[in-house]
């Protein structure tokens, strides 16, 4: 077990418990994933269990400002921490690599460092998120972008990418965006406001911006983005080779990034037939890994969580956010808190059937929409500073700063 570092406790209150437990002998707990789900599993049971942590990258990111981040180089760097400042004062084994292979006790590791390596377990949490189809930049999950799993790298990959849309606006070329839901019309509203003289057309096959979101949310963005200049090209087909899409949207030449669709990285638990057809997992509302009979996988001892899930027996689908992510945490974190004290307990948690719908949707540093439940609650300055505040709180949360953490302490989830 590493050793813990140092740190100021009065800043720092995780620091008040560094010794050992022996309570802990054979309660191991593998977390595979340090994204917003994961590390709050890390923050609320490192002092109930032996914890190991299987997470490629080396650092943490507050990915719902990273488009900001692409476009603003020092909000970037609000957004980025070193995994090992928001690990400080956690007796938590990190080994940097990818879980391949998930089965009932144990887990295959692919190390970097120690090449391929079995990590048993009594219990097991999968929070791997999900990354989006088009580009790694928007979110990185790690199962492909071995540039992006340093901090140096993953800061050297935005600058490349900022970089190319100031040349791009020099050169008075075209960006293409696909896609016009959050990601699409948050970054077409980023880029207008930093780079306002490059042309941003933004297309879907959708017939409007933000599909998903209510109507006076749609007509907001869309009023929005065409008075910013970005030419919205709705309703469309989008033929997938690159050459004949910008012959279907009568463009010559331009950059082309997709904006849309969600991919799951959970194979390595195929062998638990809990992966559904999209790639998700399936788990039962206890939080639970289920097969396609309902049947909890490895006696209900593996949990999933996340982005990555399909929670069945819900009156909705939850949203791939940090919202529902973490409520779905408060209800894995209880129940294995009662696993622990009693490995046959059948009095466990459930996860509500449903849940709040929070969006804060961005439109530059200046203008948001703020939607809860089908309905718009208010937009401009007031939306901005809610969204802002989010930002900042959350990862003072994750620095482990009192006030941050605080302030989530009383934040309910359900």
């Amino acid at each position: 077990m590493p050793a813990v570092r140092s740190h100021c406790r009065v800043f720092n209150p995780l620091g008040w418990w560094q010794e050992e437990d022996p309570e802990k002998a054979g309660r191991r707990l593998l977390v595979i994933g340090c994204g917003p789900s994961g590390i709050q599993i890390l923050r609320q049971l490192w002092k109930d269990f032996e914890v190991t942590l299987v997470e490629p990258k080396d650092y943490y990111e507050f990915t719902p400002g990273i488009l900001r981040g692409l476009c603003h180089p020092q909000h970037l760097e609000t957004l980025l921490l070193p995994l090992e400042d928001a690990l400080a004062g956690m007796r938590v084994n990190h080994i940097k690599g990818r879980v391949v292979r998930l089965s009932e006790r144990s887990a295959q590791v692919d190390s970097p460092v120690h090449g391929l390596m079995a990590v048993d377990f009594d219990y097991a949490v999968v929070a791997v998120g999900s990354q989006y189809a088009g580009n790694s930049l928007w979110k990185v999950s790690g199962a492909a972008e071995a540039d992006e799993l340093s901090l140096i790298g993953r800061r050297k990959s935005l600058e490349a990418m900022r970089q190319n849309l100031e040349d791009l606006e020099k050169e008075q070329k075209t960006l293409v965006l696909l896609g016009a839901g959050l990601v699409g019309v948050e970054l077409a509203a980023e880029v207008k406001h930093y780079f306002p003289t490059l042309r941003v057309v933004l297309a879907d096959r959708s017939q409007t911006v933000l599909p998903v979101l209510p109507k006076d949310a749609q007509d907001y963005a869309q009023t929005w983005l065409k008075e910013h200049g970005v030419d919205l090209r709705l309703g469309c087909e989008l033929p997938r080779d690159e050459t004949a899409l910008l012959k279907a949207l009568e463009i010559d030449e331009a950059k082309v990034l997709l904006c849309a669709g969600l991919g799951f990285h959970a194979g390595m638990a195929a062998t638990l037939e809990c992966v559904d057809a999209s790639g998700q997992i399936t788990t039962n509302r206890f939080m639970q890994c289920i097969d396609s009979k309902g049947h909890p996988s490895a006696d209900g001892r593996i949990f999933a969580l996340g982005d990555c899930v399909n929670v069945r027996g819900t009156e909705m689908r939850f949203t791939k956010d940090i919202y529902p992510a973490e409520a779905m945490a408060n209800v894995v974190v209880s129940n294995l808190r009662r696993l622990r004290n009693d490995p046959g307990s059948a009095n466990l948690e459930e996860l509500s059937s449903r849940l709040q719908e929070i969006t804060l949707c961005s439109l530059g540093p200046t203008d948001c929409i703020f939607v809860r439940n089908g309905g718009v609650v208010t937009t401009g300055w007031i939306a901005v500073q809610m969204k802002h505040q989010v930002e900042v709180t959350k990862m003072g949360e994750m620095r482990q700063e009192m006030w941050g953490s605080f302030v989530w302490s009383l934040v309910p989830h359900w």
